[in-house]
């Protein structure tokens, strides 16, 4: 929202390009920031409509009829220098009257912010004016950039010349550039929470990094189970930020009939989201047993619904023969391999078998875990699918331990989080 100025001011006042922290009182815009504001909102020689409201020469505010003939470049800048020198005045009284001290190049960026987005920023609700009144020197680089990117929307879509520009602005108010140039440092995640609310919907990350932390949307009576991508891959901190993404939240009813979980348990997400998924459910008389033991026939069953296999027919007595043979068939189980569908299964063939339905091959012995070098795994460690257990600074795997139902919901949502299930 840009404001239509009458008179103008002469070019000279903005000559201003200290440095150094200057106090608010008197601060002008100076010459680079004009410069930059023109080259974003290109010249129009004639009036203008965008977004309902009507503009001339480099995006300033005006009325439908005025400048009938239309402006010069020369006039263009006049007006716009005008209005920027209005703002940049209102702006000055307000740092003054917080006692507020910028550099020139903060004050411009935020300037060339104003003209654009007009004073919406300037709310206690918004983290940008926030920052400003507590003082920018406690927030990072980052914590900064994203509270200035983040207005790059028209309506509800992001813009890419809008992110273009605040992240030039952002880098401007953080390093002094005036170039507009390595935004392509940065890449963004536009978080969709559907039924939920979120604080931020998009955020900025530097571009080849692992995300890290990623923002957890809140919904009434709904656990958040993940952002999922555009192409139902799921999003995970260690993902790098290798391009711009659009995710939306996965939601699950909470797994009231299940008697003996509580949303308290660490595993209580990973369960709900099998059973929302088909892959996993309780037992007849309501309860999961977390803690009981995975038997050889479950966990095969288990493994081959979530890499998508349909059931199999059953000819034989025991319900997971089917199930047995499918596996051996898929190359899951040796070929010659027998198993005891009702025994306990250890933990690493678990590993075996869920690496191979993941077409992970064994990898070479490292000293990974201090019990075992078994190469499926060391592959599912590498891939983010189990971890071990960590004493001191010493790792375990403990192969030979049988695993629980609760931890073999973990396992089969981190295969589905690996993206390696076609």
């Amino acid at each position: 929202m840009k404001k239509a100025i009458g008179g103008f001011l002469a070019a000279a006042l903005l000559l201003c390009a200290a440095s150094s922290p200057v106090r608010a009182e008197g601060m002008v815009v100076s010459r680079e920031c004009i410069e930059f504001i023109k080259r974003y909102e290109g010249f129009r020689s004639h009036v203008y409509w965008d977004n309902g409201q009507t503009y001339i020469g480099y995006g300033t505010r005006c009325s439908p009829g005025d400048y009938p003939g239309g402006v010069t470049e020369g006039e263009a800048e006049a007006l716009l220098i005008d209005a920027v020198s209005t703002f940049a005045t209102r702006f000055s009284n307000l740092l003054n009257g917080y006692g507020i001290t910028l550099k020139q190049h903060q004050f411009d960026a935020l300037m060339s912010l104003t003209y654009n987005i007009g004073n919406i920023w300037m709310d206690d609700s918004n983290r940008l004016f926030a920052y400003l009144k507590s003082g920018f020197e406690k927030y990072s680089d980052l914590e900064i950039l994203n509270a200035i990117a983040t207005w790059c929307h028209i309506g509800q879509k992001v813009s890419s010349h809008l992110v273009e520009r605040r992240l030039s602005e952002a880098r401007m108010f953080l390093y002094g550039d005036y170039s507009g140039e390595n935004t392509q440092d940065y890449c963004f995640v536009k978080f969709n929470p559907g039924e939920g609310d979120i604080e931020h919907s998009i955020a900025f990350f530097p571009a080849d990094s692992a995300y890290g932390a990623l923002p957890v949307p809140t919904r009434a009576g709904y656990f958040f189970a993940g952002w999922v991508t555009e192409d139902g891959k799921r999003l995970s901190t260690g993902d790098l930020a290798s391009e711009n993404r659009f995710v939306t939240a996965e939601w699950l009813p909470p797994a009231a009939a299940l008697s003996d979980i509580t949303p308290s348990d660490w595993y209580y997400t990973y369960v709900l989201r099998l059973i929302s998924y088909g892959v996993i459910s309780g037992f007849e008389d309501g309860t999961f047993r977390p803690g009981s033991d995975v038997t050889y026939g479950q966990a095969i069953k288990l493994i081959l619904k979530t890499i998508g296999l349909p059931d199999p027919q059953n000819t034989d007595n025991h319900w997971a023969t089917g199930y047995i043979e499918q596996a051996r068939y898929f190359g899951i189980l040796d070929e010659n391999e027998t198993v005891s569908p009702d025994a306990a299964i250890s933990r690493e063939d678990v590993a075996r078998y869920a690496a191979r339905a993941l077409a992970q091959p064994p990898l070479d012995p490292e000293p990974t875990f201090a019990d075992t070098q078994d190469g499926y795994a060391l592959a599912l460690y590498h891939t983010d699918i189990i971890t071990g257990e960590v004493i001191g600074a010493v790792r375990y795997f403990h192969p030979q331990i049988p695993m629980t139902r609760a931890e073999i919901s973990a396992v089969l949502c981190r295969m589905l989080d690996s993206g390696l299930v076609l």
